[in-house]
């Protein structure tokens, strides 16, 4: 239920009271308690409200407001007055904050709070200012349980693929957003996604197919690029030679545009779903592949030794330790192991994902064919190609090869799935 804001008239006794301004770094002396009234609130949500210490063995430090009826959190006075979201704290067209919060006094009270069912107002003793809090806008924080913006239910796939992975190019060319929409959404949750029917002539058609998603990245194998195998990039990646399965970083794009021979098929393997595998087959082998720290590289062209900016785990976790978030896995490219003194649990642990990489129940092999356009992403997907005959001219680019511009393609999912105020909602915490 959403909860209209409305502005609740201040008591007489209220507005007569002197007010108080303090300048930064000066704490407001200590006040009496805010007069609170509860008027109308059936709900139980705003019930038992009460003034308590932030730190239940510091009565004489920074206070909130409980809400009993969810839990015994204390909710700081000074996060709520930061997280005012009125018209004078926050521009309404930029959604950016308005004031400086550390010019707020470190123990700031309110002179009087109300609550009823459209919500809970604080009238801030310092200043008299008066913010406006929605039960839709506190009731995840109360509860904890807010949704990071990257929660997203996955679908795992093995070698059948996915059903409802693919795209006609011409829902772009009748609704680009609504495709565009779909195409995202669709890499987001089950990892790759193909759109068909893409013309092969002129290859700018791939490269504006990319661009309705983010820009290109440029990287020392160039933008947008069109190759055939060989050595003038000095790379495995550019031979005819079988490439096992690894993971570089970012949103890659393949579109072979002609093939003069066989083989040449494309390989996707779930890193996700191996490593939830390698969690519930061998906990310690996951666990070491999350802990030790290693190197990788690009050194084969003249002028180019391109490494990360630190060492990083095989396996990524997000911040909760939970769920993988990213994997990092060439063998070609990675670097001498360190000598930390587990290596040999490393290589163990190695040689373990590396088997269940290459379980035929979990590679999904199939041919690109001209007209069609690949695209996956690097953070989640493996990918590789078995080795073949003939000459091939394959077109393609990174679309966001670094974690920073990897914020376009998820920034783009997001306006193109959800309406703004959800956006907001995921992206700001309003």
């Amino acid at each position: 239920m959403r909860f209209p804001r409305v502005r609740l008239p201040l008591p007489i006794s209220t507005l007569r009271q002197p007010l108080r301004r303090y300048s930064a770094g000066i704490s407001t002396p200590q006040s009496t308690k805010p007069r609170a009234s509860v008027v109308g609130a059936s709900s139980r949500f705003w019930a038992s409200v009460r003034e308590a210490p932030v730190n239940p063995d510091r009565e004489q430090g920074p206070k909130g407001l409980v809400f009993p009826s969810i839990n015994e959190k204390t909710i700081p006075y000074f996060w709520l007055r930061d997280s005012c979201r009125c018209s004078t704290c926050v521009n309404q067209a930029t959604r950016q904050r308005n004031f400086d919060t550390f010019e707020l006094p470190d123990d700031i009270r309110p002179s009087r709070w109300t609550a009823n069912e459209s919500g809970l107002e604080i009238q801030w003793s310092h200043d008299s200012h008066v913010s406006f809090y929605t039960r839709d806008f506190l009731e995840p924080y109360i509860k904890g349980d807010r949704p990071e913006p990257e929660d997203l239910p996955l679908e795992y796939f093995g070698a059948e693929g996915h059903r409802g992975s693919t795209i006609e190019y011409g829902e772009f060319v009748k609704n680009e957003t609504r495709a565009v929409g779909r195409l995202t959404d669709t890499i987001r949750r089950k990892g790759f996604a193909l759109v068909t029917g893409v013309p092969t002539e002129p290859v700018e058609t791939t490269k504006d197919l990319l661009e309705m998603i983010a820009p290109i990245r440029q990287t020392h194998y160039g933008g947008f690029y069109v190759f055939t195998p060989d050595l003038g990039v000095a790379d495995t990646a550019y031979t005819n030679e079988a490439l096992p399965s690894h993971e570089p970083s970012g949103i890659q794009c393949f579109h072979l545009l002609s093939h003069e021979g066989v083989g040449g098929e494309s390989t996707l393997v779930d890193g996700f779903y191996a490593a939830q595998i390698l969690r519930e087959e061998s906990l310690d082998s996951f666990n070491t592949l999350a802990n030790l720290r290693l190197s990788c590289h690009a050194s084969g062209n003249e002028g180019i030794a391109i490494s990360p900016d630190k060492l990083y785990p095989v396996l990524e976790l997000d911040s909760n330790q939970n769920a993988v978030h990213r994997i990092r896995w060439n063998k070609s490219d990675r670097a001498v192991l360190p000598l930390p003194g587990n290596e040999m649990e490393w290589y163990k642990a190695a040689r373990k994902f590396d088997e269940i990489l290459r379980r035929k129940e979990l590679v999904y092999q199939f041919q690109l064919k001209p007209g069609t356009v690949l695209l996956f992403d690097n953070w989640r997907v493996l990918h590789g190609r078995t080795e073949f005959t003939g000459k091939r001219k394959i077109c393609g680019g990174y679309l966001t090869a670094h974690p920073v511009s990897r914020d376009d393609f998820i920034s783009r999912w997001r306006y193109t799935n959800y309406e703004k105020r959800e956006v907001l909602k995921q992206v700001i915490g309003e």
